[in-house]
């Protein structure tokens, strides 16, 4: 058993629970420490500060995150470091996929109660191009998962280093990182098909 401080023995557990049962539950409606909220979408998440019991379980334990997606928007496209994510659609419906270390992409369609698995270290996105928000719960193998989104990560590297790869020039580069969303985790499809079938205006530049 690991001695980090986040595991408990049974005996522990027990002791936990006797002084303060939160560690066995979880309140939805969150506080600020545990929420984000965006006009594209909500996330809700439960790691060891907000839920303790879930590193209890299994090491390296559990973490949950329950989030919403609004129509025409989507969930940047990123990996987990140190988990394997199990995400789950409860309401509304989804497209996604995971690209893997040969560059193949596998597509998913998910509806209300579908599921899939995005293993750890893979790429993988989700977006909403229906017109009813979707509700989404993420289980993942780890305590702290880790999220790294993959544009603004790739355009943290120096010019020189992605230049070659993108196939531009330095003003170029400077051009692209200004029009990039820095660290947002939900944005726009901006996908003008959508807008239109939702009848929901473009959001502003």
């Amino acid at each position: 058993m690991c001695d980090s401080g986040y595991f408990r023995s049974a005996k522990d557990i027990s002791s936990d629970y006797s002084a303060a049962a939160r560690i066995f539950s979880y309140n939805l409606n969150g506080t600020s420490d545990s929420q984000i909220k965006t006009p594209f979408g909500e996330l809700l998440f439960a790691f060891a500060p907000q839920f303790p019991f879930l590193t209890t379980l299994a090491e390296p334990g559990i973490t949950q995150l329950l989030f919403t997606v609004e129509p025409c928007a989507q969930f940047a496209p990123h990996t987990h470091p140190r988990g394997d994510e199990l995400l789950q659609v409860i309401t509304g419906s989804v497209k996604g996929g995971l690209i893997d270390e040969k560059e193949t992409t596998f597509p998913v369609a998910l509806g209300p109660l579908d599921f899939t698995v995005f293993p750890k270290g893979l790429a993988h996105f989700v977006y909403n191009e229906e017109c009813e928000k979707a509700t989404l719960l993420a289980t993942f193998t780890n305590i702290d998962p880790g999220t790294v989104l993959l544009v603004p990560t790739a355009l943290d590297l120096p010019d020189l280093a992605l230049q070659g790869a993108l196939g531009v020039n330095s003003s170029m580069m400077a051009d692209i990182r200004s029009k990039i969303n820095k660290r947002t985790l939900f944005m726009s499809n901006n996908d003008p098909a959508c807008y239109k079938k939702c009848k929901i205006s473009a959001p502003a530049a």
